[in-house]
């Protein structure tokens, strides 16, 4: 997915270790929004991709439609970013958590590190 119409949005949660709002970018992909914290060129290939992402359902989310908002999406949950990408796998693409409607995060942190 490269990184060419991209949304912002507004995200309560944890970043880097710092609690707060922040205003990350983001891609739509079905119904799920691809939340990115960095995005990085890949070999060969034209334009940026995400490379530390999650996705989440729309249903978290609402659509802002004031004009001069800085933001057009606005998360109605918390997110520890930190916590989701800690895993050696830091690529979570929205099609891929497109396929599990009952999850509100894909994998779980629990799902990289059991136990």
């Amino acid at each position: 997915m490269p990184k060419d119409s991209v949304l912002r949005a507004l995200v309560s949660g944890k970043i880097n270790g710092q609690l707060g709002e922040f205003i990350v970018d983001a891609f739509e992909r079905g119904d799920t929004y691809g939340l990115v914290l960095e995005w990085t060129s890949k070999q060969g290939e034209t334009g940026e991709f995400p490379n530390r992402a999650i996705g989440v359902p729309k249903k978290f989310f609402d659509v802002i439609t004031d004009p001069s908002s800085p933001y057009e999406i606005k998360c109605l949950r918390t997110i520890d970013f930190d916590d989701l990408l800690s895993g050696e796998r830091t690529v979570f693409d929205a099609e891929e958590i497109w396929g599990k409607p009952n999850d509100l995060f894909y994998p779980r942190p629990n799902d990289e590190n059991p136990g």
